[in-house]
C-alpha cells in the first residue's frame, strides 16, 4: 500500500542547497520510495537551542518533498537516518546543532505514531514558518492529524518569529526577504 509523506529537509553547512538537492536526489533511488514533488528552497534561521540567543549559527536551507512509499513509519525513519549518515550528518542527533543535512517526516498520511523515537506528526510542525512555507507550496490542503487544521491554516495561523526568505536557486529567480506574513501571503494568493 503506498503511504502520501511529507519530509521536511534542512541543511546549514557547507554547499546547503547542494546538501538538500543530494538528499532528494538518494531519497529518489529508493525502490520502495517516489518523489513526487519538490518545493522550492527558503533560507531561514537557525533556530536557538533552549530559548538562548539565536547565535552565529549558518542560516538554513530549507525544503519539504511529498514522497508516495510502500515503507512503514518506521522502515522510511531508519532509510532517512542512513541517508543522513551517508552525507555526514553524526547520530544520534544534538538539538540545535548545525547539519550538514536534516530530514523529518512531517505527515504520513493521516497517521498518528507517539513511540520513543518517532512522533508523527512532527511534534514542532505548527511552530515553524521554515517548514510551513515550504510544505504549504506543494501541499497546502494536507491536514495535521491532531488538530485536525490544514497546512494552509498552520501557516495562517503561526505568530510572526524566524525571518524565512526565499532562496535564489539555479534559475536565478528573485530572491526576496520575506518574513512569515509574506509566506503566508503568498501562501493565500497561490492556492
Amino acid at each position: 500500500m503506498d503511504h502520501i509523506v511529507y519530509i521536511g529537509i534542512g541543511s546549514n553547512l557547507g554547499d546547503r542547497l547542494w546538501n538538500c538537492r543530494r538528499a532528494v536526489e538518494l531519497l529518489a533511488q529508493y525502490e520502495a520510495m517516489k518523489v513526487v514533488r519538490v518545493s522550492p528552497w527558503y533560507e531561514s534561521e537557525a533556530i536557538p537551542v533552549d530559548g538562548g540567543e539565536r547565535g552565529p549559527q549558518p542560516w538554513f536551507i530549507n525544503g519539504a518533498i511529498e514522497i508516495r512509499t510502500t515503507l512503514s513509519a518506521s522502515e522510511l525513519l531508519a532509510a532517512l537516518q542512513g541517508i543522513e549518515r551517508e552525507m555526514g550528518r553524526e547520530l544520534p542527533r544534538s538539538k540545535g546543532a548545525p547539519r550538514t543535512i536534516d530530514l523529518d517526516i512531517l505527515l504520513y498520511g493521516g497517521a498518528v505514531i507517539n513511540e520513543v523515537d518517532l512522533i508523527i506528526p512532527h511534534p514542532e510542525l505548527a511552530k515553524r514558518s521554515f517548514v510551513l512555507a515550504p510544505l504549504c507550496d506543494i501541499a497546502p490542503h494536507a491536514v495535521e492529524a491532531l488538530s485536525g487544521h490544514s497546512v494552509k491554516q498552520l501557516l495562517q495561523n503561526l505568530e510572526a518569529g524566524f525571518r524565512v526568505q526565499a532562496h535564489t536557486d539555479s534559475n536565478s529567480r528573485l530572491c526576496a526577504v520575506a518574513h512569515i506574513a509574506q509566506a503566508q501571503g503568498r501562501c493565500n494568493a497561490s492556492r
